[in-house]
Order: structure tokens, then sequence, then C-alpha cells
């Protein structure tokens, strides 16, 4: 079982126009031992906007799995 288990420094730094491309590169950091048989696993994730400078966001996504 997976959950998201929240947003770390979210930025928006570009507005995303309407009818926009998007794609997103993720990347992960850490992972820890959680109770329970859990694991918490920290992302780095930046979304792009086809043909500009600036992403329309970067965040690190907090995940909780469980067997």
């Amino acid at each position: 079982m997976g959950l998201n288990y929240g947003l770390n420094k979210v930025r928006f730094p570009n507005a995303v126009p309407v009818n926009s491309q998007l794609r997103i590169h993720s990347k992960l950091l850490s992972v820890v031992a959680l109770p329970n048989n859990g694991i918490k696993a920290t992302f780095s994730c930046v979304i792009e906007i086809k043909g500009q400078e600036k992403p329309a966001c970067v965040a690190e996504f907090l995940a909780a799995f469980y067997e």
C-alpha cells in the first residue's frame, strides 16, 4: 500500500499557459524506515513546460509505502 505523505519546499516559479505540454522529472533523494514494515521515500520533482526556460513547479514529494 502506498500513500501521499506530503510535500516539502514547494515553489511555483512560472505560470502554466492553457494547453501547455508538461513533463515531470523526479529523482529519489532518500528512503527512511517507518514503523510496521513501512518506508518513507523523498523524491525531488521538477515539472517543466515545453518551450519555457523556467519550470512550472519544483518540490519534494514524500510517499509512504507499507507491506
